[in-house]
């Protein structure tokens, strides 16, 4: 008796025409595995973008990663975008970082999915798709007690739900992280980035807190290409700059400030 109460519950809940024979309008019962998200997410933000039919839209909480997520969806083709740590990022087709702000620290998953049958089931493994980029400047001699101040511009400001880098103006003047202080004389400033190409910009300007004056322009990216960073790795890892102004040396290095795995190279 409980099987039958079960299969009637099941049959209320689906459209009429579901339980006959044409089945085109019914919805696919979507099951993601969410096992492998990484500890460090918090959200995830789904988006299903149909061709020439709008997208579907649902975002999931940490708390829910570990059960069972069904909803019922669309049939069709569609783009797949999943992106992990939205907080201050917005949605433009896709997710881009605010003027003045960097990007969130986001992880994603991009693919292209056919969605016909009544139940899909799909694992998804999120990647670090950003550059967490940390920059250590020795104290420069033109700076006063006020400090200086760190620009950071750039020609990508996101992603859109294809996974391609989305063209715009980033621009973002993060506050030191540490200032300078006996026997530790060096600034240190963070922001985090999209993917970049070559022919992407990823220019730092220093300049002085008191009057405004540049101590400082430096068109980055190609410093970072010569480093061997690479910038088509599926996840991207963090970099660590180190700027000497006084010797207009710059050293970079994908695992830390002091780690003997570094380019040194000249601005």
């Amino acid at each position: 008796m409980r099987g039958v109460c079960a299969v009637a519950i099941v049959a209320l809940l689906l459209p009429i025409s579901c339980i006959h024979e044409q089945r085109g309008g019914c919805p696919t019962y979507m099951t993601l595995d969410l096992s492998s998200i990484p500890e460090s997410v918090e959200n995830l933000h789904m988006i299903l973008e149909y061709e020439g039919r709008g997208i579907y839209a649902d975002t999931i909480y940490r708390e829910e990663f570990g059960g069972v997520y069904e909803r019922a969806v669309p049939k069709g083709s569609a783009n797949m975008a999943i992106f992990g740590n939205i907080s201050n990022m917005r949605y433009e087709e896709g997710y881009i970082a605010p003027p003045g702000l960097p990007l969130d620290d986001i992880y994603t998953y991009f693919t292209k999915i056919e969605i016909r049958d009544d139940l899909m089931n799909e694992r998804i493994t999120l990647l670090k798709n950003h550059i967490g980029v940390h920059i250590r400047i020795c104290e420069p001699s033109e700076a006063d007690d006020s400090g200086i101040n760190m620009e950071i511009m750039g020609s990508t400001v996101g992603y859109d739900n294809e996974g391609t880098p989305v063209s715009g103006e980033f621009y973002h003047s993060p506050l030191p992280s540490h200032i300078p202080t006996e026997g530790e004389e060096y600034y240190i400033f963070g922001t985090r980035l999209p993917r970049l190409t070559p022919e992407d910009d990823f220019t730092l300007r220093i300049s002085s807190a008191s009057d405004g004056v540049t101590v400082a322009v430096i068109p980055i990216l190609e410093k970072i290409a010569q480093s061997g960073y690479d910038l088509s790795s599926p996840e991207l890892e963090d970099l660590y700059i180190e700027i000497d102004i006084s010797r207009s040396a710059i050293k970079i290095s994908a695992e830390g400030f002091n780690s003997i795995f570094h380019v040194e190279t000249t601005f």
